[in-house]
C-alpha cells in the first residue's frame, strides 16, 4: 500500500485466482489495485500487503489429476509461501492480521486451507466458490468456526448457471442452519465472471482486519 516504505508492519490477505488463470489475474482483469487504493483513499479499508500466488503446485512422486485435491498447494502455502511472505516483507505474523480468499476455485482452495489450519487465519473468504470442495457435507461446519474466524465472507452472482448459483447457496443455507456467522453477498445481474468478483472484493475489503 501507499505508505509502505515509511515503515510499520501490515496485515495480509492472500488473495487467489480462478481455475484456468494465474497470478495476475486479480490485478489485471480484476483490477486489484484500484479499488484496494480508491478504499484505502477513503479510508474505509485498513492498509494491508495482498500477496497474490500462483495456485497450483505438485509433489514429487504423486499424481493427481483430482482438480479438487488440494494438498499439494496448502502444504506449500503453509510450509513455504507464508514463511517467505513474513521473512520478507513487514507483516503482522499472526492470525488475526492473516486472511485468505479466492474466486472460484480460489474459494474452494481457500475455505479448505484455512479450515484445515486455523491456527494461520482469522478472516476468510470465497467468491462464486465456497466450503471444502462442491457437495461437502454439513457435518463440516460447525459453531467452533464463529471462534475460529474473525471474518466469513461467501458471494456469487445472481446470474451464474444454476449448479454454480446453487452450489454457494446452498453452502450459505448449510452455515445458515449449522448457526455459523457470515456475510453473504450476491451480486446483482451478474454471471461467473470479474464483475462479480470485483463487487466482492469491494465489499469484502472494508471488513477486514478491523
Amino acid at each position: 500500500p501507499a505508505g509502505y516504505n515509511k515503515g510499520g508492519r501490515y496485515p495480509v490477505l492472500y488473495l487467489l485466482h480462478g481455475a484456468g488463470e494465474d497470478e495476475t489475474g486479480w490485478p489485471t482483469q480484476g483490477m486489484m489495485y484500484n479499488i484496494l487504493d480508491n478504499l484505502i483513499d477513503e479510508g474505509s479499508a485498513v492498509p494491508m500487503i495482498v500477496v497474490m500466488d500462483h495456485g497450483v503446485a505438485t509433489i514429487q512422486g504423486i499424481d493427481s489429476r483430482n482438480m479438487f485435491d488440494f494438498t499439494a498447494y496448502e502444504k506449500l502455502v503453509i510450509e513455504e509461501l507464508i514463511p517467505m511472505v513474513d521473512s520478507k516483507y513487514r507483516t503482522l505474523a499472526d492470525r488475526e492480521h492473516r486472511g485468505i480468499c479466492g474466486l472460484s476455485l480460489g474459494g474452494f482452495q481457500s475455505f479448505t486451507i484455512a479450515m484445515d489450519n486455523r491456527d494461520k487465519f482469522a478472516w476468510l473468504g470465497g467468491f462464486s466458490g465456497s466450503g471444502k470442495g462442491p457437495g461437502t457435507t454439513a457435518d463440516l461446519y460447525d459453531k467452533s468456526m464463529n471462534d475460529d474466524f474473525r471474518l466469513i465472507f461467501i458471494s456469487t452472482g445472481t446470474k451464474e448457471s444454476p449448479q454454480m448459483y446453487a452450489t454457494v447457496k446452498n453452502f450459505h443455507d448449510i452455515l445458515v442452519n449449522a448457526g455459523v456467522k457470515h456475510v453473504f453477498y450476491q451480486s446483482a445481474g451478474t454471471d461467473h465472471e470479474w464483475l462479480t468478483w470485483r463487487r466482492s472484493l469491494y465489499r469484502l475489503v472494508p471488513l477486514l482486519f478491523k
